[in-house]
């Protein structure tokens, strides 16, 4: 086998994955028609004089016994000869591949320019577009520049003018304020005497007199009198009338019970004394209650829970007929809006309290006074 034989068998080997050379048949030798890859491709060869069908045989086998045996494996290969026609086609197709493959990265290439191109002139129709309206925009401008240079030559022109009227008015001006600044700082440092000569005053008084609000209940009742102001004034809850306080009890008790409760609270159940306190109890009083009122020592002799004589006034305030001690009544009860009736004390009634009004004595002068005072 010469270097050519070798070199065609090498690059047949590589295209068609043959691995040994058993030797060459010619077209014409064989009598079986020529498989390659499971076609029959005999009459094919025909048409090309420069193939040669060869075949690969076992080189391994036992030589004692088969020497000459073919293998049943057999591949066939097809070798082109040099310069033969196969090569030419073959380049041929590569050529026409490669003109394929450039023909089409030039088009891509054209395409590719052809879109930069059109937005290229996309963006210079765009740029020329803002130009010109830069180019109006700049002459706006212009125009408002000179407007405004005329406006400021003109502000300037009426701020020289008014410096030149004005300075000597303002110069005047403050003056005259000066001059008031100081007489206010003065005012300030009189007004600012007399207040802590005041608060020195407050201080005194705080430390000698109680602070009483002016609009507070133990001021409602004042009554001025040589002396000063008399201010009776009553517990939170008690009804002041006169000069005495009054709570109504609304619990339900027997008289004695009343008396005691009454007694608890600083108190005694209430003495009527003229008839403007009956007036004013038979008005407030909104269900039968008892007073301090009983003849339970000695039967028809009745008496104030106070001490007060019975006798000694004749404002008595019994309905007609009254008291009858019917049943044994020895307890007087005062009915809403009505007069006294006796009734047995063990009965259950609300109860009227009363205690004699506390009393403030403020001093003649008055808080006004003691404030403005020298």
């Amino acid at each position: 086998m010469d270097d050519q034989e070798m070199m065609d068998l090498s690059w047949s080997q590589r295209r068609f994955g043959m691995g040994h050379w058993d030797g060459g048949v010619g077209m014409c030798a064989t009598s079986s028609p020529v498989l390659f890859g499971g076609r029959d491709i005999s009459s094919n060869m025909l048409i090309y004089p420069d193939v040669e069908v060869l075949t690969l045989t076992t080189e391994r086998a036992q030589q004692s016994d088969n020497q000459n045996t073919e293998t049943n494996d057999s591949r066939f290969f097809l070798r082109f000869g040099e310069g033969s026609f196969g090569h030419r086609l073959i380049g041929t197709l590569v050529l026409t591949a490669a003109l394929l493959a450039l023909s089409a990265a030039l088009l891509s290439l054209y395409l590719q320019g052809s879109s930069r191109l059109d937005n290229i002139y996309t963006v210079r129709e765009s740029l020329s577009l803002n130009l010109s309206h830069n180019m109006a925009d700049m002459e706006n401008l212009r125009e408002d520049t000179r407007v405004l240079a005329r406006n400021l030559s003109s502000l300037l022109d009426n701020i020289s003018s008014i410096q030149e009227h004005t300075l000597s008015a303002l110069m005047l001006n403050q003056t005259e304020i000066l001059q008031e600044m100081e007489k206010q700082g003065q005012l300030y440092q009189m007004e600012l005497r007399q207040y802590i000569h005041l608060q020195q005053r407050m201080e005194h008084i705080s430390r000698t007199y109680l602070p009483i609000p002016q609009k507070s209940p133990l001021l409602r009742n004042c009554e001025w009198r040589n002396q000063g102001t008399i201010c009776p004034f009553c517990s939170a809850g008690w009804h002041f009338f006169g000069l005495s306080c009054y709570l109504l009890s609304p619990q339900t008790r027997n008289w004695q019970d009343s008396l005691h409760w009454c007694r608890k609270q600083g108190a005694h159940l209430v003495v009527i004394n003229s008839p403007e306190e009956q007036e004013f109890l038979q008005t407030a009083v909104k269900t039968s209650s008892w007073i301090g009122l009983s003849d339970r020592d000695m039967e028809g002799q009745w008496e104030w829970v106070d001490g007060t004589p019975y006798n000694s006034t004749f404002h008595r305030f019994w309905f007609q007929k009254q008291p009858d001690n019917l049943g044994n009544e020895d307890c007087a009860v005062l009915l809403p809006g009505s007069l006294w009736n006796d009734n047995k004390c063990r009965k259950l009634y609300s109860s009227v309290c009363e205690y004699k009004a506390g009393e403030i004595q403020l001093p003649k002068e008055s808080l006004l006074d003691v404030l403005l005072g020298p």
